[in-house]
């Protein structure tokens, strides 16, 4: 299937949660989408694909990650049509367990694999759609990528690829201090 035919009409719904980088992720997130033709929405009951961007260092991150992706469930039980896809750092680091006790979840991935998210769409229209996608890669943002900004900071600064959560678990986050030190193109006024 191609990306483009799959996302005519198509809209997609985006919360996310959690550090610098996972604003930073879900930005890229929403500029492949849209180059790609898909719709973006505020309105989860508008969408056709509800994705939550989480976080899963602390256990108050942890919980509101679960909450707003058991919300976009309900919304999801509402019209069977929609796909509820779950994102970053709790998919990455739960996702055998979030499988297992939210069947709602239609797809995982992870902090190496969504700046696939577009053809991760595609195949969930397929017979046997993959559910995870978690690989241990480091996906480093070129300066070329696409970004939908979501918010500006409210002192007028940037909010950097580099800056935000430095937390690591095994390869979860890797820093990428070294990567985008010298490129101000990784940020953004």
């Amino acid at each position: 299937m191609e990306v483009h035919a799959t996302a005519a009409g198509k809209k997609v719904a985006l919360v996310n949660l959690g550090c610098a980088k996972n604003l930073v992720d879900a930005e890229v997130m929403l500029g492949k989408l849209y180059e790609q033709g898909y719709e973006l929405t505020l309105d989860p009951t508008q969408a056709d694909y509800l994705i939550v961007n989480t976080c899963g260092f602390i256990q108050s991150a942890k919980e509101e990650s679960i909450d707003h992706i058991l919300e976009m469930a309900q919304i999801k039980a509402q019209d069977t049509q929609k796909k509820l896809v779950v994102t970053g750092c709790l998919a990455q680091r739960y996702g055998a367990e979030l499988l297992q006790e939210m069947p709602e979840i239609d797809v995982l991935v992870g902090t190496g694999d969504f700046q696939h998210l577009p053809q991760i769409l595609v195949q969930l229209h397929t017979p046997l759609p993959q559910r995870a996608y978690l690989s241990n890669d480091v996906y480093l943002y070129q300066e070329n990528d696409a970004r939908i900004h979501q918010r500006e900071e409210p002192w007028g600064g940037r909010t950097c690829a580099r800056d935000g959560c430095q937390e690591t678990v095994g390869n979860l986050r890797a820093s990428v201090h070294e990567a985008c030190a010298d490129r101000p193109d990784d940020c953004r006024r």
